[in-house]
């Protein structure tokens, strides 16, 4: 029988109750006495009619109130006064019916099941009127006597406007808590459902590069979003030129807004309004002091239900909102033919890569630069890869543009699913920094070294350097690969674009033991470095990267291939032009 504990303070019982042999035994705490017995039934009196051979004993080590039995082998007395067994010398109180314990029990194990029903009960109260404080009711907006508006958490004053949106939407700098500086988003409350859904997407959304929501309000006439305070637009800091302020290179802007709709797209959720006014830039953050591009307006935001990669499904919607001039091309035959459309990843890709060509070349539009032309030009597939002069880019055809090029015409695919989904975006070469991009250089010289027959990579290798790369190359280089300044090589073929590969490789694992001459041309590792070879062959990277897609499961090659999607990037002619005829 299980150890009653004792060291609680008295009184205390302990009940256990099994059946043996039609037997049940009794064992209980009173008055720090130690009771235990065999019956058959309770006595009117409380006592109990033992069995002339089931008297228990306890463990006398185990027990301190207990004391040796005088008598083990002793028969125990029959009369009800011996029926009940006490162990101890104390004299013995009054002792309850049984009933009385198992009464007591119960009660307390109710008191306890009930005071946790109502805590519950308040903590779901009180967290559901936190959550859903704008669903109790329109409330009254105080205005004192400087003008400023105030309701609930949020305060603002109408003349500080920060942007005008559509459907009498504004957004104005605001205060929240009476201490933090926010962005006041109102809107009309004829529009209730977007901004619920808005407001719905902004709760359930923790990212650093989605805008942080803060609360809501509503009056009467509108509802008030309050979201962090960025300090630009992606468009003022574009169409202003104040690059150089925000301290963001124009790779970085392109990398965190991608990583903004990636963790959307992870979510199955789709923006549907993706242009420059909707991606903002924040206030400098510590502990780096560095900025972060984020995007907003979830306004036409939509959770996928049963909806693939390209938004195939039998449930489909008639609703066409966004913005013209940056709507996919699907998206505007559709409307246009009264057909119906699933909203879809692939068109939020289409808005995206239109946003990277615009932060690349100057707020410059790949469908041109008159607004009212753009949208008929998205519809006939007229773009800067097959229509208009690629000298209108106004940039040196660099490495990195070359790559932002194809990078963006793949995204602006007239056909959904010639687009990269969202995480092959983010893999693509031009997201690589500068050390990264020369170690694939490396690691596919090092696997074309170790398979020979591999030949796909010299495919239209004349557009990487056209006959012979040796004549790109610097004096010094050209003398040191080629042994003229005492070095022992083996031999490099100009025509083979494996041996350029290899001088690249060769040259940055043995950089130290370069002469200073060499050093002097070559530059510091890595950007000066990967400068010298991108300035003389902008395609390389390119190219390489598109002839080994074939090996993105390869584990030498998997961390520069998206491993999620069997993705290939292909020629921009073979999805452009071809599309039109």
């Amino acid at each position: 029988m299980e150890e009653p504990n004792f060291s609680r303070a008295s009184p205390r019982r302990f009940i256990t109750m099994t059946m043996q042999d039609k037997y049940m035994a009794v064992c209980f705490i009173y008055d720090r006495v130690q009771y235990q017995n065999l019956c058959r039934y309770e006595n009117p009196d409380g006592t109990f009619n033992i069995s002339k051979n089931c008297l228990a004993k306890l463990p006398h080590h185990t027990n301190p109130f207990i004391e040796a039995l005088e008598d083990s082998n002793s028969s125990p007395a029959s009369s009800s006064e011996s029926a009940l067994i006490k162990y101890g010398d104390r004299s013995q109180s009054p002792m309850p019916p049984l009933n009385a314990f198992v009464s007591h029990y119960w009660l307390q194990m109710s008191m306890a099941a009930l005071i946790i029903s109502l805590l519950t009960i308040l903590l779901v109260y009180f967290m559901t009127a936190i959550f859903t404080n704008r669903k109790k009711g329109p409330r009254t907006a105080r205005v004192d006597n400087s003008g400023t508006i105030s309701l609930g958490k949020i305060s603002f004053h109408p003349d500080e406007v920060l942007g005008v949106g559509s459907k009498g939407t504004f957004v104005y700098r605001g205060s929240f808590e009476g201490s933090q500086d926010c962005a006041v988003k109102r809107v009309v409350s004829q529009c209730l459902t977007l901004a619920d859904r808005e407001v719905d997407f902004l709760r359930s959304l923790q990212h650093p590069n989605l805008v942080r929501y803060l609360a809501t309000e509503i009056d009467p006439q509108f509802i008030y979003i309050a979201l962090e305070l960025a300090e630009y637009t992606l468009r003022s800091v574009v169409e202003n030129e104040k690059l150089d302020e925000v301290d963001l290179s124009l790779q970085e802007l392109c990398r965190q807004s991608a990583m903004g709709l990636e963790h959307l797209h992870q979510l199955d959720i789709v923006h549907r309004d993706i242009k420059p006014e909707n991606i903002l830039i924040s206030f400098c953050k510590r502990p780096y002091n560095k900025r972060s591009v984020m995007i907003s307006d979830f306004g036409l935001s939509k959770q996928l239900d049963n909806y693939d990669t390209h938004g195939h499904s039998s449930s489909v919607l008639r609703y066409f909102d966004g913005t013209q001039g940056w709507m996919a091309p699907e998206i505007i035959e559709a409307k246009l033919e009264g057909k119906n459309l699933a909203p879809s990843k692939a068109a939020d890709i289409f808005s995206l890569g239109n946003v990277f060509y615009y932060i690349f070349f100057g707020g410059r539009h790949p469908f041109g630069e008159k607004v009212e032309s753009r949208q008929f030009n998205i519809k006939e597939n007229r773009n800067v890869f097959n229509e208009f002069s690629m000298s209108d880019n106004l940039r040196p055809l660099t490495a990195e543009v070359i790559l932002c090029n194809h990078l963006v015409g793949s995204m602006i695919a007239p056909q959904p699913e010639n687009r990269p989904p969202i995480s092959s975006v983010l893999k693509f070469p031009l997201f690589l920094s500068k050390d990264r991009q020369l170690q694939f250089l490396s690691d596919v010289s090092d696997w074309l070294d170790q398979d020979k027959g591999f030949t796909s990579i010299e495919k239209n290798r004349r557009k990487v350097f056209g006959f012979d790369w040796k004549q790109s190359l610097t004096t010094s280089l050209l003398d040191d690969i080629e042994g003229r300044n005492g070095t022992k090589h083996r031999g490099y073929r100009g025509h083979k674009l494996q041996d350029l590969l290899r001088v690249i490789r060769n040259k940055r694992n043995h950089y130290n033991d370069c002469s200073d001459e060499l050093k002097s041309d070559l530059g510091h590792m890595p950007d000066q470095f990967l400068e010298y070879f991108n300035s003389r062959f902008p395609e390389l990277i390119l190219h390489v990267y598109k002839a080994f897609q074939i090996h993105r499961r390869n584990i030498n090659f998997k961390n520069y291939y998206n491993q999620d999607d069997d993705y290939y990037f292909k020629e921009l002619d073979e999805i452009h032009c071809l599309s039109r005829n």
